[in-house]
């Protein structure tokens, strides 16, 4: 979907959004109060705000903002402090979320408003004894109604400000869709990134275009880990070649350790393979019913085809799997968290139970072995004890996926009562409702398949219901 500049100046829930179309009106500034927060940031890094000439001193608003009530302040506070504290498994000192976000907003209001309206999503989810969506969904009104001010009503840049500007937006978006659990609008604002990053020459182009700074980077790395882990990279593809990402989105000591993918990277690129890898082998598939359908008597053509199509699963599962086994964390990144032990344990930990997780997907997605098989339980046994050593870290934030894999695993009841446990812990702490949509599809599939002894694909059990789950 695309982003119109005519918003309702209704204040409907975020998912209600099909009302009258009115021309936005600007909105009038309000002169109290001031807000002043202070954010330790490394010194001696690549800053893309140089180029822009946006001046920073290390204080993150250190003037007034009188755009903002007492409740925008607030929203804005919680983003800053509640929600980025949370949300990332970096290195503190490289919170993305915060240096280039909150930098941003310092000179462009449409995202000023937008980090407002997220922090504001974020603590009323937290909230759940009374979640009130309509004052962050004002914020959201207001920041739409501003990026198309800033930039022009058909949203194209003429310049690599305007560019950076409109990339950052979309994500920021898509971040707050995904928080209130949508399943619709937050993949419309990813197709748009990619649409925007093909428009400016790809990913290359545009890591150059800024000079490879670290903030084009974490751009970048953000619509990469979406892009990845959606439906659509199951079902139709990844939007971008999995060779571009790893041409242009290699380790690097100054960038540091990802705030939303850590040490990461490489699982992350081995499950857009898997997904990529099944979208060619289900054309491949479909081409041959359509053989089987049309055909009345015994085919050479068609023996041949599905002698091809079997080879082609072989072949693939053997290059995937060898993939996985050899799939190493990077060397950079160990020798970043040296110095913090305990961090580099969690970060092993959740790196080899991805690694898990992905050779489970492969088996179900390109072997077709359903979860009742002796391989697929063994292999769930190791993922769920490093589920629940890593339940109660801050790694809580990256188990959507592995819960939702090892969910659709569990044949007994007693696994599926420990996992429905899993989710009641995890929802405690962990707020995006996009988890909530996944709980739903694992207990889908246990309806469907109650002894574990057929295959369904998470995937497709979540495009039936006309859904685009984001599983990060």
């Amino acid at each position: 979907m695309g982003l119109h500049c005519e918003w309702p100046e209704s204040k409907p829930l975020p998912h209600d959004r099909v009302a009258k179309r009115q021309k936005p009106k600007l909105i009038e500034p309000i002169v109290d109060p001031q807000l002043q927060l202070a954010v330790a940031l490394p010194k001696g890094l690549p800053d893309l705000f140089d180029l822009f000439n946006m001046p920073f001193d290390n204080i993150l608003f250190g003037r007034v903002v009188p755009q903002l009530d007492d409740t925008g302040v607030q929203f804005l506070l919680h983003y800053s402090e509640a929600f980025c504290s949370f949300i990332h498994i970096g290195t503190d000192s490289l919170n993305y979320f915060l240096k280039t976000f909150m930098q941003l907003a310092q000179s462009r209001d449409s995202i000023l408003y937008a980090l407002c309206a997220w922090g504001g999503f974020w603590l009323q989810l937290r909230d759940k004894s009374s979640i009130d969506y309509s004052q962050p969904w004002n914020y959201m009104q207001k920041s739409a109604k501003l990026i198309c001010k800033e930039i022009g009503d058909s949203l194209v840049p003429l310049n690599n400000e305007d560019f950076f500007v409109l990339l950052a937006f979309y994500l920021i978006f898509i971040g707050i869709e995904v928080t209130t659990g949508d399943v619709c609008h937050w993949g419309g604002f990813l197709t748009q990134c990619s649409n925007l990053i093909k428009s400016f020459g790809g990913l290359e182009a545009v890591a150059q275009m800024f000079l490879n700074n670290n903030d084009i980077k974490w751009l970048l790395h953000n619509f990469q880990f979406h892009d990845l882990l959606s439906l659509n990279a199951v079902r139709q593809g990844t939007l971008m070649p999995i060779e571009e990402y790893e041409a242009v989105l290699q380790d690097d000591v100054n960038y540091g350790i990802d705030p939303l993918q850590g040490t990461l990277g490489g699982v992350y690129n081995l499950f857009g393979d898997i997904g990529n890898s099944q979208v060619m082998l289900r054309r491949q598939w479909a081409e041959i019913e359509d053989m089987i359908e049309a055909l009345v008597e015994r085919s050479p053509e068609l023996e041949e085809a599905r002698r091809a199509y079997f080879a082609t699963v072989r072949t693939t599962y053997k290059s995937l799997m060898e993939k996985i086994s050899g799939c190493v964390q990077s060397l950079l990144h160990l020798q970043i968290l040296e110095l913090d032990p305990k961090e580099l344990t969690l970060q092993r930990k959740l790196f080899e139970l991805y690694v898990l997780i992905c050779k489970i997907h492969l088996n179900t997605v390109v072997m077709r072995l359903p979860p009742s098989l002796v391989q697929q339980q063994d292999l769930l046994l190791q993922a769920l004890e490093l589920i629940d050593e890593l339940l109660d870290t801050r790694m809580i934030v990256l188990l959507s996926l592995l819960i939702l894999v090892c969910g659709m695993a569990c044949c007994t009841s007693y696994d599926r009562d420990r996992m429905r446990e899993r989710f009641r812990k995890a929802q405690l702490r962990y707020h995006v409702q996009n988890l909530t949509r996944i709980e739903e599809t694992v207990e889908e599939s246990w309806v469907r398949n109650p002894d574990g002894n057929v295959v369904i694909e998470w995937a497709a059990l979540v495009e039936e219901k006309g859904w685009n789950l984001y599983v990060g």
